[in-house]
């Protein structure tokens, strides 16, 4: 079928969702396609085929539109519950929109000082410094990661430490006490959630605190923790970087670290690695070194679990030290900084 090129004005639908994307160069166009559903592309598409061609003022008449659109509703731009709910009842109905809105706003509900969430970290470090570093442990162990992370590094000096070593010991929470603690603050901050029994806290908790912090931060935190908990900052030193975290590294920084590695240590602890990993592994190794792996690996005895583990953490302790001698760059939260 031969198509024309369409009134724009008259297009609604997916006709003019179709035509906005032809209007895109090709790599937005398929950017967008990408976060679209089956169902969706599939109507988009057919009205491409149909439309055959866009001419020039066709095209700049809908992308005209669209940019008039996102300047007369600011709101786009700003999300929100009323935004979601709007787009999705374009996309499923209102009585399935709101089903899923209202599903989704009890869930953020339910979680203790969720609210939190959305105030400035800096804020509610500076809410939180005057309370025990039992309390703080126990509101940060509620919001999500990145939050909690950055609330920590607002937090003075002297706290860190001991609300680190706090929030490691966390575990299943009492909701009572969750709740008590709330109706204390409840005059200081705005609203009361609901409280359910969660898994909070915990060293791995700490662990993904840590790993979003700059190194100085992370640093003067496991420098206090080795004076007051020296178990607990070893074991979240090891948790830090774990041997399948290598498979993250760039080539230049596995060869530095392997010209440091013993050759005994590396065969045992590929033992335990996955195919991944030894192809990255093999790949910055000689033609002779990756042959004598292979063959270690597929013919060489049965070693115990935990011969493989201390291979593997020999080699971790490697690349922390080369961590604090700058000489490699690893990946510390959503950036690759130089350590």
């Amino acid at each position: 079928m031969t198509g024309t090129s369409p009134d724009v004005t008259a297009l609604k639908g997916s006709a003019k969702a179709a035509a906005l994307l032809m209007a895109l160069p090709a790599q937005e166009s398929a950017s967008v396609m990408r976060l679209l559903s089956d169902a969706q592309v599939e109507r988009i598409t057919l009205n491409m085929i149909q439309m055959d061609e866009l001419l020039p003022e066709a095209s700049m008449a809908v992308l005209s539109e669209a940019y008039e659109r996102s300047e007369a509703q600011p709101d786009i731009l700003r999300g929100g519950a009323a935004y979601a709910r709007g787009l999705l009842s374009r996309a499923m109905g209102e009585d399935q929109a709101e089903e899923l809105i209202a599903r989704l706003m009890t869930a953020l509900q339910d979680r203790p000082f969720s609210y939190l969430n959305s105030i400035d970290p800096e804020q509610v470090a500076s809410f939180l410094q005057a309370e025990h570093p039992q309390t703080i442990a126990l509101i940060l162990s509620y919001l999500n990661v990145r939050h909690a992370a950055a609330t920590l590094n607002f937090l003075p000096y002297e706290l860190q430490a001991q609300v680190s070593m706090r929030l490691a010991s966390l575990d299943s929470i009492n909701p009572s006490i969750v709740a008590q603690l709330e109706n204390v603050l409840k005059k200081k901050l705005t609203g009361v959630l609901s409280v359910d029994r969660n898994k909070t806290g915990g060293v791995e908790f700490v662990v993904g605190i840590l790993a979003q912090l700059d190194r100085s931060a992370e640093r003067s935190i496991l420098e206090q923790l080795e004076d007051i908990a020296p178990d607990l900052a070893a074991d979240i030193k090891k948790r830090l970087f774990v041997f399948e975290s290598l498979s993250s590294l760039d080539d230049r920084s596995i060869q530095r670290i392997l010209r440091d590695v013993d050759s005994r240590d590396l065969a045992l602890a590929l033992r335990g690695a996955s195919a991944t990993l030894r192809e990255r592994i093999f790949k910055n190794v000689s033609q002779r070194a990756g042959e004598m792996l292979r063959e270690e690996l597929e013919s060489g005895p049965p070693v115990r679990m935990r011969t493989v583990e201390e291979a593997q953490q020999k080699i971790v302790s490697v690349v922390r030290r080369l961590e604090e001698e700058e000489e490699i760059m690893v990946a510390r939260g959503a950036e690759d900084v130089m350590l």
